[in-house]
Parts: C-alpha cells; sequence; structure tokens
C-alpha cells in the first residue's frame, strides 16, 4: 500500500443541501450517516443556508438519514462510501410528522460523486460535470478534462 502525501485522505464526505418541497432552503435539518456494517453513526446539521457536511467517513455501506421537527424523515439506504470521495446527497424534506418517513434507495440518480483521488493518475482530483438535475462543479476544466465536458455537451 502507498503512502498518502500531505492532504489525501482515506475517508470519505457526505455534503448536500436540504431542502423543502418547494425549494426553499430548510437550516437545522440533522443528518445522520450510520455505518451499516460497524453501527457508527456521524450526525452534520444543516446550516442557514441549508447545507451540511459530514467528513471522516470510513469507506462503506451507510444509511443516511435527514429529520427535522414538523417534517416527514427522508432516509437513503444502501448509500455506498468509496476511499477518498466526495459525495452530494441532496434532501427534499415533505411536511408531516417526523414519524412518517420517506425511504429511498441510494442510486446514481440521488448520490452525486464530486471527486475522487482515484481518478486522474497523476494524483488531481478532476472535477465531475453532472447533467440533467445535477450542478456542475464551479471550477474550470483545464486540458484534457475540458475536452472531455465538451464532448458530453456534444
Amino acid at each position: 500500500m502507498g503512502a498518502f502525501a500531505f492532504g489525501q485522505t482515506a475517508n470519505a464526505v457526505l455534503t448536500g443541501t436540504t431542502v423543502d418541497s418547494s425549494g426553499a432552503l430548510i437550516p437545522g435539518v440533522e443528518v445522520k450517516a450510520t455505518n451499516v456494517e460497524t453501527g457508527v453513526t456521524t450526525t452534520g446539521v444543516s446550516n442557514e443556508t441549508g447545507a451540511y457536511r459530514i467528513g471522516s467517513l470510513l469507506p462503506g455501506v451507510y444509511t443516511v438519514r435527514g429529520e427535522l421537527p414538523g417534517f416527514r424523515v427522508q432516509t437513503f439506504t444502501d448509500v455506498r462510501l468509496g476511499s477518498g470521495v466526495t459525495v452530494r446527497m441532496n434532501f427534499n424534506l415533505q411536511v408531516g410528522g417526523q414519524t412518517e418517513t420517506v425511504e429511498v434507495t441510494a442510486s446514481a440518480a440521488t448520490l452525486l460523486l464530486e471527486s475522487s483521488p482515484s481518478v486522474g493518475g497523476d494524483g488531481n482530483v478532476i472535477p465531475f460535470l453532472l447533467l440533467g438535475n445535477f450542478r456542475m462543479l464551479e471550477e474550470p476544466f483545464r486540458g484534457a478534462h475540458q475536452n472531455l465536458a465538451a464532448s458530453l455537451l456534444n
């Protein structure tokens, strides 16, 4: 196994936004990531812009749950986190009681891989172009990556 350079990590990160059914950002949503194998739960809370971030997650399969009083709990199951990746998961909470749960099985449609140290060979993280209901990372594409983005748009 190779040594890590300064700044690299084997842990994964979950990030995303929390909105209601009208698309309004929701602060104060408690987002819990539970490792299915170990049972360890790591918690984050969405800020005033509805954004949350949970770092230092070990690679593995997770159940990720978003909850706030007055809204139905939304749960993503079978969330697979690889080593050193950042995954974006957005929550769309519906008005209702916390005893009501909306369960979603994680898939490519709900998980957005934002970065991975295993992509790019040169050790640089390549920003990903996310299409459809997804966002494009703000960093500009450079060199061959710009050509890849252009070919995806054609």
